[in-house]
Formats: C-alpha cells, structure tokens, sequence
C-alpha cells in the first residue's frame, strides 16, 4: 500500500489487514476505499478523515463484478478532478446497477 495513492479493499480484506474495517488507516496522502456491500462504502483518507456513502437500493441477481464496477467508477471520478465525496457515490451508484444484472450485462446499453 505504500506505492499507491489510492487503495480498493472490500470489508473482508479489511478485516484480514486491519482486523476489522474500523481500524483501516492510510498514509499521509494516501486514500483507502472500502466496501460494504449493502451497507455501502467508506475512505479513510491518511489525515484520518473518513467519508460514507450509504449502498443505493437494488435488486441482487448477480454479485458479480460489484467491486470491481465500484472501483472503476470511483477511479474514473477522480481522473476528471472529481472529490472524494463524489468518487463514493459514484462508486456505489454504478456497483448497485451492478449487481442487478447477470455479469456485466446489465451495464451495457
């Protein structure tokens, strides 16, 4: 973690290299990402800021991809100079209309 400015985690990863979700910390200018499934999703920003973003309703068919469509989106956000605030809703908005779908099918136009 110690190379990257930005680091993605879901709750079980936190669990395995913090303990529990509420003990992730980051570096000095670093942002840790978790997710919480239908709980939403969370940061820690390395001056110990925390953000949340509740999870947006919908209905699971297929799980499959959620992390990685949260991932993407949130990173997106942030490429155009987007803030953190906006990089979750972003994040959880897109992993939600995710998981309604049979892979990434629900994605596609």
């Amino acid at each position: 973690m110690a190379i990257s400015d930005f680091f993605f985690m879901n709750e079980n990863e936190a669990r395995g290299l913090f303990g529990s979700p509420d003990a992730v910390a980051a570096n000095s200018g670093q942002v840790v990402f978790v997710t919480l499934g239908e709980r939403g999703a969370f940061t820690v920003r390395g001056d110990g800021v925390v953000l949340r973003a509740p999870a947006l309703p919908a209905a699971e068919f297929d799980p499959t991809g959620a992390g990685d469509s949260f991932c993407g989106a949130a990173l997106a956000v942030l490429v155009r100079g987007g803030g953190l605030d906006e990089a979750l809703e972003a994040g959880t908005a897109l992993a939600a209309r995710t998981i309604e779908g049979l892979g990434p099918s629900n994605l596609l136009p």
